[in-house]
């Protein structure tokens, strides 16, 4: 993209590089614009960036070439471009020649350099490309042949002062003083360029290029020739060039933006060559630097000191006679000079014109002003923090920012992104927010396209190209205009987007009584909601990196001793507003410091003096988490005494509080979920998802969320189901029992079921489902017996179960733990043991299988969206109902075992085992307490009965068989 900044960096190594002392070789182009070899009849002897009555301009003197090889006559093709005779009449023979070289000469006919240039900047994925317009030099260059004029631009003395230069855009009023004041100033650097990287226009233009690049203004420009002694006592080591018999050229080059000192730092590079290519190996002294005796550029590194070099190459110096001319403070208003002149003459005063008007000056600074940066919903949310904190370091400071439900046709067909369960069933049909923020700067609109830039590769350096592109329609290549815009700031573009971003609910909505109604329980195991509000200007500068950190943490591979990943990525960023202050009652809200305590009206003023960003945050125990982060990054001074100073990053303590605090600042509308960002999301059901506890009956999906409905629901017992294998149930399905109960589950529905392959498909380890032999070995095995089937219920049943039953593969659970369940009741992949449900989706499904009847617990909403009955009556063995099932002998077993041992043995495969043990003394067990919940038989037809009431079949080796009963 070809900016007016990128096309000023090309005209001035242009121009630097007709500097007399430079032999420049002069490269043939062809295309639209040359034919033939095309050069400048001039040469250039004066260039400085200056600003006058009529505005800021950069200022060429040249004269004609003098000595030198005459190239070739250039042939110039006819330009409705070309001055008339009569406005050439009266003029000089080198004015008409540089008029007529400028009206037929294209820009890309002088710039030979260009292929160069860009193969350049190709170390980015995003480099900034320079694309030359097919324009010609006389649309943007003007010539003026009079003598006045260039002594008045090159023979004035400069003015004292910097000069603020207005331009067009515009800055929100609504940010108030208290922001203003806390905001990052810019720094002022310079440096003197040698000539030894001017006679080189590919180097030049590549710094002036990376210095755009970084956010960084050109506040001051200017070809000089100083004396040697000048120069030596300024810069100290010279060139072998620079000696005190000949006056060469110097550039002096003043820089202006937010870290402007340490960014040209890195621009440059070390001054030894051999350092900077270890260490950078794409800094000017790297890349242009040949030897350290022979530097290309100087530049002071002390504040005093680039200030004395400011005032030494820019001007500011006192006059002779004392006097400092500052002239008028407005001089743009040529009423107000005017008025002053008329009223100076009316007076009698005498009237020197130069009084009334303000000096040049050379060093320039521009006034603040706002853009609007729109991100594209294709941007998952944990990239915001990256995104801020490159703005941050780009000069930019934050005024607002908030998520916004928006059609954008400039982004994305859609303006939503579906996120889908992998595992299927019912999901959330929530849309994607777009993020927006309102930013801050000097000059702003002048850094917009290297902002962009700089953002789409500093995404690409942290490896989130990837999951941008994921959520980017099928087939279509990433482009920075697909994921982020920017605009000017207007007062009508600020209303078309639903107002101040600082905005918050009013008070009165707070519904008071909905903090009493409800305990606000918060289990660790499940995802919690906390608030973090940063304060002070440190903590909102560095608010970027911080949100970083918090939603994508370095990764972490390890496992926990279930064998699971651990849960300890990012949190999910639900909301963010940025207000220019905190109101007293707001701070009441936000202060870790009680009503009576020695800081808490010293923390009160010290929260409304300074901005705050509110974050809403939520992950799986987010509480401790957050706390624990919190604690680690405070000074060691501050870990033992806590003090009303130490308030830039506030968390809310409690769950209450957490609703509290984000009620204050946010409507429901403006916190919305990352479904990406949810580990815990697949063993949840719908209505823990969103917080909307009813689903679309048509759709079968979550069309609106509410986290603050979220944050109410309180407990939800969810199902899950635990299989016993054939292989497992007769050795350790008592342990199971007792284990369950030590982790609070309860036991809702439980049988003795001999499995068809159909239903022991579903049970297949994951990890062989790809491999048929393996498959068929899980099913051979499953068949093989009877297997115990439960359901159970719990507080994040899934993910519990799951954690405690560790890795599919037995051998690898014992490498975690020995004390998974899997490590204790399996042998190998096929023969593990214990089957768990691995989602909630799986998990209905496995109920639906397997208790088609229904489930011994009260009924819930859960229940009623998933269709799963609720057995208030034992339909068993009620006889309000019909019998299903009765106990006969079997055909196959007719005759005794004669290698049986004794006749114990032939007895157990003559009765069943309960047969037997009805016949115990209940009475001499102690259990008469208890009685009362067993139901036992007391004779031989009410064991029958019982049996085929409540098993489906018996083991296959048993001389009984459960058949259906007779119509």
């Amino acid at each position: 993209m070809m900016t007016t900044s990128n096309l000023y960096n090309t005209l001035v190594s242009w121009f630097l590089s007709l500097v007399p002392s430079q032999l420049v070789p002069v490269n043939g182009l062809s295309g639209d614009c040359a034919e033939v070899e095309v050069r400048a009849p001039f040469q250039v002897v004066g260039l400085q960036q200056v600003w006058q009555e009529d505005g800021l301009a950069l200022y060429v003197c040249v004269v004609p070439i003098s000595q030198g090889p005459s190239p070739g006559k250039p042939t110039y093709s006819k330009s409705r471009k070309n001055k008339t005779k009569e406005e050439l009449r009266g003029t000089s023979i080198f004015y008409q020649l540089v008029a007529k070289f400028l009206s037929q000469t294209c820009l890309k006919a002088v710039i030979w350099w260009n292929k160069q240039l860009n193969n350049s900047l190709q170390e980015q994925m995003f480099p900034p490309q320079i694309y030359l317009p097919l324009v010609r030099l006389n649309s943007m260059i003007s010539v003026n042949s009079n003598l006045k004029t260039v002594k008045k631009i090159f023979e004035t003395e400069m003015g004292f002062y910097w000069q603020t230069v207005e331009t067009d855009e515009s800055y929100c009023p609504s940010v108030t003083e208290i922001s203003e004041s806390c905001e990052e100033k810019p720094e002022i650097t310079m440096a003197l360029i040698f000539d030894n990287l001017l006679i080189n226009p590919m180097a030049l233009h590549h710094t002036l290029q990376l210095i755009l690049g970084y956010g960084i203004d050109i506040c001051g420009l200017r070809l000089l020739y100083s004396s040697h002694r000048l120069l030596a006592e300024s810069a100290g080591k010279l060139p072998s060039a620079y000696t005190p018999d000949n006056a060469r050229p110097i550039l002096a080059l003043a820089l202006r933006g937010v870290n402007a000192r340490a960014l040209w730092m890195d621009i440059v590079g070390p001054s030894d060559p051999q350092l900077a290519s270890v260490t950078d190996q794409h800094s000017i002294n790297a890349l242009y630097c040949k030897h350290r005796d022979e530097p290309v550029l100087y530049s002071p590194h002390q504040e005093s000191r680039i200030h004395w070099e400011l005032c030494v190459w820019f001007g500011g110096r006192i006059p002779e006679n004392g006097i400092v001319r500052v002239g008028v403070q407005n001089p743009g208003r040529k009423n107000s000079l005017k008025s002053r002149s008329q009223n100076l003459q009316f007076t009698g005063t005498h009237i020197d014109p130069r009084e009334t008007c303000r000096p040049p000056a050379t060093l320039v600074a521009t006034i603040r002003a706002d853009i609007f940066l729109l991100v594209s919903p294709a941007v998952p949310p944990h990239c915001y923090g990256d995104i801020m904190s490159i703005c941050t370091k780009r000069g930019f400071s934050l005024q607002g920012e908030t998520p916004l439900l928006l059609q954008i046709p400039v982004f994305c067909g859609s303006g939503a992104l579906i996120s889908n369960d992998s595992d299927g069933g019912p999901h959330t049909n929530l849309p994607c927010p777009c993020f927006l923020l309102l930013l801050k700067k000097e000059n702003a609109s002048h850094h917009v396209v290297s902002l962009l830039k700089g953002i789409a590769n500093g995404l690409a350096e942290q490896g989130l190209l990837k999951s941008v592109r994921n959520r980017l329609p099928p087939n279509t290549k990433f482009e920075i205009e697909l994921c982020f815009h920017v605009a000017p700031y207007t007062e009508q573009t600020l209303q078309g987007l639903g107002g101040s971003l600082s905005a918050v609910p009013h008070s009165a909505n707070l519904n008071v009584d909905v903090l009493y109604k409800h305990s606000f329980v918060s289990n660790p195991e499940l995802e919690q909601v906390v608030v973090l509000t940063l304060t002070g200007p440190t903590a909102v500068k560095n608010a970027g990196n911080c949100l970083r950190d918090l939603l994508r943490p370095p990764s972490n591979k390890s496992r926990n001793i279930s064998g699971a990943e651990l849960i300890d990525g990012g949190f999910e960023l639900l909301g963010l507003k940025w207000l220019p202050h905190l109101s007293r009652s707001q701070a009441k809200e936000l202060t870790p410091f009680e009503v009576g305590d020695r800081h808490w009206q010293a923390s009160i003023d010290c929260l409304v003096s300074s901005p705050a960003l509110v974050c809403v945050l939520r992950r799986v125990n987010a509480f401790k988490t957050l706390a624990a982060i919190l604690s680690a990054s405070k000074p060691r001074a501050n870990l033992f005494k806590e003090n009303h100073s130490n308030l830039e990053k506030v968390m809310s303590p409690t769950p209450e509080l957490a609703f509290r605090q984000a009620a204050l600042f946010f409507t429901d509308r403006e916190l919305m979920s990352d479904p990406e960002a949810r580990p815990l999301l697949k063993y949840l059901p719908p209505c823990l998802r969103s917080g909307n506890t009813k689903l679309d009956k048509e759709t079968q999906t979550v069309n609106t969320e509410s986290i603050f409905s979220y944050m109410l629901l309180g407990a939800q017992p969810l199902f899950t189901v635990l299989v016993i294998k054939p292989s497992a149930w007769p050795q350790h399905h008592l342990k199971i029992l007792r284990k369950l109960d030590r982790e609070y589950f309860c036991v809702v529905g439980m049988k003795l079921v001999s499995l068809d392959p159909e239903k022991a498909s579903l049970l297949t380890p994951h990890s062989i489902q790809q491999d048929p032999r393996l498959v068929k070995c899980s099913i051979d095995s499953l068949t093989s017996g009877a297997s115990v089937i439960l359901c159970v219920q719990r507080d994040n049943a899934v993910k519990k179960l799951l954690d405690l039953l560790g890795p599919e593969d037995p051998g690898e659970a014992r490498g975690l733990n020995q004390f998974l369940w899997r490590a204790l009741c399996g042998t190998d992949i096929v023969h593990n043991g214990l089957y768990g449900s691995s989602s909630f989706v799986t998990a209905i499904r496995d109920v639906k299988t397997f208790f088609p009847d229904g489930l011994c617990c009260e009924e819930s909403q859960m229940m009623q969206d998933e269709q799963i009955d609720s057995n208030r009556k034992d339909w068993l063995i009620n006889p309000e109902f019909p019998k299903k099932h009765k106990l006969v002998r079997s055909l196959t077993l007719t005759h005794l075992d004669s290698g049986a041992t004794t006749w114990q043995k032939q007895q157990d495969l003559l009765l069943p085992r309960p047969l037997c043990q009805t016949i115990l003394p209940w009475e001499k067990l102690e259990l008469e307490d208890c009685l009362q919940y067993f139901i036992y038989p007391k004779s031989e037809p009410q064991v029958e009965r019982l049996i085929s009431c409540l098993f489906d079949s018996l083991a296959p080796q048993c001389i009984h068989q459960i058949v259906l009963q007779d119509s």
